[in-house]
C-alpha cells in the first residue's frame, strides 16, 4: 500500500514534467531546483529557487536568492504548512477523487515498472504508466486555473484569483505559476530593487549576454533599435543622442568622480561591493553586469570619466573604438575610473557635435590632442563632400544632355 510519501513523490515527478524542462537537483535528494523568473513590471528576470516542499526546507538552498516557490505536497499534514514570507510564494494543490485515482494508478505502475524482472513485463507497465502520466499532466493543464490556490502575504486564492483571470491566457501550468508568481513578488522585487530601471524589451537568462554586448559595442558605432531603448531605460538618451544629465544611475558616478581629490581614483570598492558572487552597484542595488555597459561607457563617451581596464588599457572619449573589442567580462573587471582633467572650451563642444563625435573628445587638452585626428578627418569627409556638390551644380545639372534645374535655381544654390 502507498504511503503519504510515496503519492508525494509520484506527484512531485508528475509536476516536474508538467514543467516541460530539465533542470537537475540543485541540492542532492532534495527536490529543489534553480529558477528564474520574469519581473513583470520591470520586464527583466530575477533568480532563485523552486520547491517541491515545505517552506521549512528553504535554509538547505544556498547561497541565499531573491525569491523561494513552493509547490506543496499534497498528501500531508496541512498544519505543516505555515504562513509564508514576504519572498515566498506557496501553491497548494486542490486533490479531487478523479485525479487521485489517475495518481494511485500512475504511481502502481510505475512501482510494477520498477519491480518487474522481465523486459517484457517492464515494457508493458512502462507503457501504462506512460498513458496514466499523459492523463494527468492533460487534466493538470486544463484544470490549472482551479487546481492550485495561491497563498501570499496571509492570503489563499485560486490560481485564478491571485492572477485577476490572466492566467486563463496562459498556455500550460508552468506559465501560470510564473505569472500568479511574478504578481504576489512584485511587492518583494520592488522593496529590494526599487531604483531597478524598467526595460522596454525583456530581458532573460538567455538573452542577456548577447543584449550587453551589443551595447558595449555600439559606442564604437551605430547603435541599433534595441541598444537606444536599452540605454533609454536609464535615462541616457535624449533626442536621439547620449545624454547622461538627465540619468540618476550616471550622476550616481559623477557625483563621486566629483568629489576626488585631485589626480584621485574610484576604484570599485568605493560604490561596488560583492555579494554571493554577484557585483552590486552599492547605492542603487544593481548588479554590474546591467549598469557597466550603458551608463559607465556613457560617462566615457561624454567626456565625465575615463576608464582603466583590467590590462591596463586606459578608455577614454578619444579610443570608443576599443569598446569593438570589449566584452561583458571587460566591462565588470575594470581596474578604476578617473576623472579626466579640466575641460575644454564650450565651442570645440558644439563644433564636435555637430562632426556628430564623442563630446568627450573636448574634455581636457589632452584628449582633445588625441581626438584631432578624428576632428581632422570628419571635417576633410565634409569640406570633400562640399566641393563634390559645387562641382554638381557647376555642371548645370545635365542629365542626358538636358538640364534638370531651372537657371533661376541653379543661380540660387551658387550663391
Amino acid at each position: 500500500m502507498m504511503s503519504p510519501d510515496d503519492f508525494n513523490r509520484y506527484f512531485n515527478r508528475l509536476i516536474y514534467n508538467a514543467l516541460d524542462w530539465d533542470a537537475e537537483q540543485y541540492v542532492t535528494n532534495f527536490d529543489i531546483y534553480e529558477y528564474t523568473l520574469n519581473w513583470e513590471s520591470r520586464n527583466v528576470y530575477r533568480e532563485g529557487y523552486l520547491f517541491m516542499g515545505l517552506p521549512t526546507e528553504r535554509s538547505t538552498a544556498q547561497p541565499p536568492r531573491d525569491f523561494y516557490i513552493y509547490i506543496l505536497p499534497p498528501y500531508l499534514d496541512k498544519s505543516k504548512i505555515g504562513s509564508a514570507e514576504s519572498d515566498e510564494v506557496l501553491f497548494k494543490f486542490i486533490n479531487n477523487e478523479e485525479f487521485h485515482e489517475n495518481l494511485s494508478l500512475f504511481a502502481a505502475a510505475s512501482a510494477m515498472r520498477q519491480d518487474a524482472a522481465e523486459q517484457n513485463t517492464k515494457s508493458i507497465y512502462g507503457q501504462k504508466a506512460e498513458n496514466y502520466r499523459k492523463k494527468l499532466q492533460k487534466w493538470l493543464n486544463e484544470n490549472k486555473n482551479t487546481c492550485f490556490s495561491v497563498i501570499d502575504k496571509g492570503t489563499e486564492k485560486t490560481l485564478i484569483e491571485a492572477t485577476a483571470g490572466k492566467s486563463r491566457l496562459q498556455p500550460d501550468l508552468k506559465s501560470s505559476i510564473d505569472l500568479a508568481s511574478s504578481i504576489a513578488l512584485e511587492d518583494s522585487f520592488q522593496a529590494k530593487y526599487s531604483d531597478f530601471p524598467t526595460f522596454k524589451n525583456k530581458i532573460t537568462i538567455e538573452n542577456r549576454a548577447g543584449v550587453l554586448e551589443r551595447v558595449i559595442k555600439s559606442f564604437a558605432g551605430k547603435a541599433s533599435q534595441d541598444v537606444l531603448e536599452y540605454l533609454d531605460s536609464f535615462s541616457l538618451i535624449k533626442d536621439g543622442k547620449i545624454d547622461v544629465s538627465n540619468s540618476k544611475y550616471a550622476m550616481e558616478i559623477v557625483k563621486l568622480v566629483k568629489d576626488l581629490p585631485r589626480q584621485g581614483v574610484l576604484n570599485r570598492s568605493d560604490f561596488i561591493e560583492e555579494i554571493y558572487g554577484n557585483s552590486i552597484v552599492k547605492n542603487l542595488n544593481i548588479e554590474l553586469g546591467y549598469f557597466a555597459p550603458p551608463v559607465l561607457l556613457a560617462l566615457v563617451y561624454s567626456g565625465h570619466i575615463t576608464i582603466t581596464l583590467n590590462d591596463n588599457k586606459i578608455l577614454s572619449a578619444s579610443n570608443m573604438e576599443l569598446t569593438a573589442r570589449l566584452g561583458n567580462v571587460d566591462m565588470q573587471e575594470f581596474k578604476y575610473i578617473s576623472k579626466p582633467k579640466e575641460a575644454a572650451v564650450r565651442e570645440i563642444n558644439k563644433l564636435l557635435e555637430i562632426l556628430k563625435l564623442p563630446i568627450g573628445l573636448a574634455s581636457n587638452p589632452k584628449e582633445l590632442e588625441k581626438g584631432l585626428d578624428k576632428i581632422l578627418q570628419a571635417s576633410s569627409d565634409w569640406a570633400g563632400k562640399a566641393i563634390n556638390i559645387k562641382q554638381v551644380i557647376n555642371n548645370d545639372f545635365t542629365l542626358w544632355g538636358r538640364t534638370s534645374c531651372s537657371t533661376t535655381f541653379l543661380r540660387k544654390l551658387r550663391k
